[in-house]
Order: C-alpha cells, then structure tokens, then sequence
C-alpha cells in the first residue's frame, strides 16, 4: 500500500488509461434521471390542473364521489410486496435458490392481489360512470 492514490491516477492516465466513469453508469444516471423527470412533470400536471379546477373534490362524471379505498388498498399491497423482494436479494446473496423462489412466489402472489384489486376498481368505476352517448356529426 505504498502507492498514493495520485501516484495512480497519474500512473493511469501516462499508460492512457480512462479514470473516469464507465459509460454504463453514466448511462444509468441519464436514465434516472429522465425517469424522474417524467414522474415529476405529471406531478407538475397534476398540481396545475389542480389548482385551476374549482375545488370540489375528486367527483365522476355520474355525480358520485371517487372510491379512494381501492387505491389505498393497492398502495398498501405494493409496498408490503417490496418484502419479497429484499428477502430474494438476500437469498440472492446467500446463494439460497429455494428462498429465492418462496420470494418469487410470494411476489407473484401480490402481483395477482394486485391486479385483481385493479380490476375491481375499474369495473367499480365504469359502473359508476353514465353511459356515453355517440358523437352527432357535423351537417353543412
């Protein structure tokens, strides 16, 4: 340990040698940051509409009001299904095949909770929706 970490880097850069970041990270860093830019401009939309709407609430086209407990449900299912996850990491990183699949296999038992709870909620929303009536077309 008798090199001093200058001593490397110019060591490095006199065999021409790169000391900065791979491509690959610097690719990853602009993709999350193009994903968190996406998730904050629909924040951004949502805000905007928002605040111009006349506050009433969160109201279908049929008068009702909007059932918040679907969503509240599958919230509370996405993030308790993140368990599976850190526990297959860690199966993972023991070596462990057989904890992987219990993991595996309890985050597809969530995912199917999931979905069902997701088409619960639009069958409830459509339901609670008036019907449509067609378009009338435009005489001249």
């Amino acid at each position: 340990m008798g090199v001093v970490h200058g001593e490397q880097v110019r060591a490095l850069e006199e065999h021409g040698a790169s000391t900065g970041r791979s491509l690959e990270w610097w690719g990853m860093i602009f993709f999350i940051a193009s994903e968190g830019l996406i998730f904050a401009n629909f924040i951004a939309a949502y805000l905007y509409l928002d605040i111009r709407s006349v506050p009433r609430g969160f109201i279908l086209p049929s008068g009702e009001h909007l059932p918040w407990q679907y969503p509240l449900i599958n919230t509370f299912i996405l993030l308790v299904s993140s368990g599976p996850v850190i526990w297959a990491r860690q199966g993972i990183t023991k070596g462990n095949q057989r904890q992987l699949a219990r993991a595996g296999a309890a985050r597809r038992r969530f995912g199917v909770v999931a979905a069902t709870g997701g088409i619960v909620h639009a069958a409830h929303s459509r339901l609670a929706a008036p019907p449509r009536r067609p378009a009338r077309r435009r005489q001249r």
